[in-house]
């Protein structure tokens, strides 16, 4: 997990390279992976050595998924670094970029940010859990075009914008 340390010091250009950074290391963990079921593949027995060639059939669908999310990890690592970080403002309508802060009270606030591409990350911003999320997701389905102040509606729980930033 992440962790920016204070809100102040922190702004969204930094943390859009934190959520890349982590990205990153999650590929480089699955490209490990991916290496080691690539040699457990070379190592399993052929059909000429068993009687069924199970194992490097079930190995190798193994790998298969695992390439195919190292590319997709490679596509979201490849649009964040592209990603032109919008301007906010006070009346600023939530969208692609947004850092949405939400809650009733204090010791419920989580932080959300708006990205094209999410991957399931997370961090530690201003004390609360900041959650990165895309437009496609039910919550950001149901963030996007509302501003401060706004209340919406997710899981029936009604929650309040508290800052878009």
């Amino acid at each position: 997990m992440i962790k920016a340390s204070k809100k102040e010091a922190i702004n969204k250009p930094e943390l859009l390279m934190l959520v890349v950074e982590e990205l990153k290391k999650a590929k480089n963990e699955l490209e490990k992976s991916a290496k080691k079921v690539k040699q457990e593949i070379r190592n399993a027995p052929s059909p000429m050595q068993s009687h069924s060639d199970k194992t490097r059939f079930e190995l190798s669908s193994i790998y298969r998924n695992s390439a195919s999310l190292i590319e997709g990890y490679n596509n979201a690592i490849n649009k964040l670094n592209k990603f032109p970080m919008p301007k906010s403002s006070v009346d600023s309508k939530i969208n692609l970029g947004s850092l949405i802060e939400v809650g009733e009270n204090k010791s419920e606030h989580k932080y959300y940010f708006l990205l094209s591409v999410g991957k399931t990350v997370k961090f530690k911003y201003a004390g609360s859990i900041c959650i990165v999320i895309t437009p496609q997701t039910p919550l950001g389905e149901a963030l996007i075009g509302k501003k401060q102040g706004d209340v919406f509606e997710f899981g029936n729980r009604k929650t309040k914008i508290i800052k878009v930033i």
